[in-house]
């Protein structure tokens, strides 16, 4: 199911969210930057991801069922032929500020081999060789750097759902992110975790005026009123 969103309306209206499966989403620009807001119910934060339980038949470290929350928010460009990738966890990238920025080049049936942007990632593996604790994590997080780090996010978890706050520059000036611009036609859909094909539904929305470094606000109509059928 493909939505469409008229967003040629400049500057001042507050932002509309718009319902997409399991997401509740809005946007607005400000200062030469897009923010996305993104609402989805979780029971709980889930801040740990595959932890090592040390084993004491084996004498070694295995790794244990936890997991971490995820999602990711792909923004196609207007010719569908590159999308950008922004994949935020509630474990690996939270505590560093970002969500971490990928890309792809979609092929004709929808599948993604996303590889990462530029730059330094926010986490390594770790392993153990003896007992040092009984359970410990399994990635040590760092300082992130380059492109990969374009996408700046914040998080909150509450009452059962997360909202996570998402932005990055309008225009980067790296060749593997995608340049938001006055006017041009964009392609958004949102999945949990990583996906390995474009998710559906999805929603298209148009820039809005931008003025400058002050850039008028991005007004999103509910989803169900327009509808265009399937994609």
């Amino acid at each position: 199911m493909l939505y469409v969103a008229d967003t040629s309306i400049a500057g001042g209206d507050k932002p509309r969210e718009i319902e997409v499966g399991e997401f509740s989403f809005s946007s607005h620009t400000q200062e030469g930057r897009i923010y996305c807001v993104i609402e989805f119910k979780e029971e709980t934060e889930r801040r740990s991801h595959k932890s090592w339980v040390w084993d004491p038949l084996s004498q070694h470290y295995r790794q244990d069922e936890d997991r971490e929350c995820s999602f990711s928010i792909l923004i196609e460009s207007d010719d569908a032929k590159f999308a950008d990738i922004w994949l935020w966890r509630s474990y690996m990238s939270d505590p560093a500020g970002i969500a971490e920025d990928m890309f792809a080049f979609p092929k004709a049936d929808g599948t993604l081999s996303p590889a990462l942007d530029d730059g330094g990632p926010c986490w390594e593996s770790v392993y153990y060789e003896g007992f040092v604790g009984q359970k410990l994590p399994r990635f040590k997080l760092q300082k992130a750097s380059g492109s990969y780090a374009d996408v700046s996010a914040t998080a909150i978890w509450k009452d059962g759902k997360w909202r996570v706050t998402l932005s990055r520059p309008l225009s980067t000036g790296n060749k593997d992110d995608i340049v938001f611009r006055q006017g041009t036609e964009y392609r958004i859909s949102m999945a949990r975790g990583l996906p390995g094909k474009i998710p559906e539904p999805a929603f298209k929305f148009r820039m809005g005026k931008i003025q400058g470094d002050d850039a008028g606000a991005i007004p999103l109509p509910s989803a169900k009123s327009h509808s265009v059928g399937e994609k």
